[in-house]
């Protein structure tokens, strides 16, 4: 570099450094103005919180540059750390954790300079792109250099637009999954090669010690869940001894369950596929070893992976994908809820002769909903309710597919205790309706009052009409839109 380069970056050095100065004494004032924040008006809130987080963003693009210039001067080396990771732990006192995820960060926003725009400008939010750094680190080359494309980023910002993180997070695993199929399974091969489970008889009792693939771990989970319900007000074990006493219920059904019933029976999953992939599979022929064929057989795909290449990918109900390989075991040995659309082989429609939702209305409900169909609420489809939209008992409402609706255990007891109408919307063409974790595109909902006026973020459900305000506290009620 020569001097006038010099002395041009020294400057340019000055200048970041006096308006940093000046940032963090604006901060400071800012600080102590919101100590009167109770007294502001909750639009004032509303505003001063979205301009944190736009500031947030900008912080995390302006660290992610320097950490690549440090990365790529290689001055980190000097105080004898292993890795750029650890120079970051050890300098910014936040520990391994956080430097992991600041460096990915880095790393990705340097390959993605269109993600990087993104975030500065204020349409990306930080937790999208840790998200986005997260699949990155652990992309194959295939993803890696579709990612790093023009046309790779404009797809990762269109699936992030009007997305929330969680959201976003399912919808660009499925893209991953659905350019690189063959990624999927071989790391679910080296999760299966990596199982083990390794109980030890000690003085103080048995002592349990494994790991099990991301499929099979959730398949235990679930079934913990089944046998461990929600604990009663009078329940004083821990969360981690429910798991115990719920791994041990198991053990007792299995051991309580004749040999030949087990050999009979098959596991009931939910899976959602489209029908060019179940024709894909099913073409490829279920039972001939996914994943396991060698490469170069005649007559087209020679494992389900490669069948499945620029196929949209099998999830479950909560949006995690199916490796092919667990696909294709599921197609050939289980009972399966075929959910997509209407199946003829299930009655989805009860009208009043059965109350409450089960079997195969309550996943159909859940899977065309994706989770709490309140606006904004985060809860996943599993720890839902199925609301009669048409209320059962003031409204004489049947219990059928159309008229259920998927609420977490607040927003249900929240609209009963309102008298609140929840009016379902189709998904409309011209708009980005949110996406369920299973790839749906999930109806909108309009929330109204029983003298039909709508509940707004202004006006939320519970408010005294007479002086607008609520009565309960606003941090439930900020996602309501009209």
């Amino acid at each position: 570099m020569s001097v006038a380069q010099t002395v041009g970056a020294d400057a340019r050095c000055a200048d970041a450094r006096c308006a940093l100065d000046g940032a963090l004494a604006s901060l400071c004032a800012v600080r102590g103005a919101a100590a009167a924040a109770a007294s502001w008006s909750h639009a004032d809130q509303l505003d001063v919180l979205a301009a944190l987080e736009r500031l947030s963003a900008i912080l995390v693009a302006v660290r992610s540059r320097v950490l690549d210039a440090v990365e790529r001067s290689d001055r980190w080396t000097d105080r004898g750390d292993r890795d750029l990771v650890a120079w970051q732990a050890r300098t910014s006192r936040q520990g391994a954790a956080a430097a992991l995820g600041q460096v990915r960060t880095a790393r990705t926003l340097a390959s993605m300079p269109a993600v990087d725009d993104a975030l500065a400008g204020g349409s990306l939010t930080g937790a999208h792109v840790e998200t986005l750094a997260r699949v990155a680190a652990t992309a194959s080359p295939v993803v890696a250099d579709q990612l790093a494309s023009p046309d790779g980023q404009a797809h990762v910002l269109d699936l992030a637009r009007g997305a929330d993180a969680r959201t976003f997070a399912t919808a660009l695993r499925s893209w991953a999954a659905r350019l690189d199929p063959t990624a999927v399974q071989t790391d679910h091969d080296a999760q299966r090669a990596a199982r083990f489970l390794v109980l030890t008889e000690t003085a103080d009792g048995t002592r349990v010690h494994g790991r099990l693939d991301r499929w099979a771990g959730k398949r235990v989970r679930l079934a913990l869940a089944a046998v461990s319900p929600r604990p009663a007000a009078d329940d004083e074990r821990s969360a981690e001894q429910r798991a115990a006493d719920a791994l041990a219920a198991l053990a007792d059904a299995a051991l309580d369950t004749p040999p030949q019933r087990q050999a009979s029976e098959r596991p009931h999953v939910s899976i959602v596929l489209d029908a060019a992939t179940w024709a894909a599979v099913r073409r490829r022929g279920a039972g001939a070893g996914a994943g396991a064929a060698p490469t170069g057989t005649p007559g087209g795909a020679t494992t389900v992976a490669e069948a499945l290449r620029d196929r949209e990918p099998a999830r479950d109900i909560d949006g995690q994908v199916v490796p092919p390989s667990e696909l294709a075991r599921l197609l050939c040995d289980c009972e399966l809820s075929r959910t997509v659309l209407a199946a003829d082989s299930e009655v989805l429609d009860q009208g009043r002769t059965v109350r409450l939702y089960g079997g195969a209305q309550r996943r159909a409900v859940l899977l065309r909903d994706g989770g709490c169909a309140w606006p904004g609420c985060p809860t996943p489809a599993r720890h839902t309710e199925v609301h009669h939209l048409t209320w059962w008992d003031r409204d004489t409402g049947p219990t059928s597919v159309a008229n259920g609706c998927a609420l977490c255990s607040f927003h249900h007891h929240l609209v009963h205790r309102c008298d609140l109408t929840l009016e379902r919307r189709a998904p409309q063409p011209t708009r980005r309706n949110r996406r369920t974790p299973a790839g749906l595109r999930a109806p909108d909902y309009v929330i109204r009052r029983r003298d039909g006026t709508l509940v707004t973020q202004t006006d939320p459900p519970d408010a005294d009409r007479t002086t607008a305000r609520p009565t309960r506290p606003p941090d439930a009620l900020l996602a309501i839109s009209p």
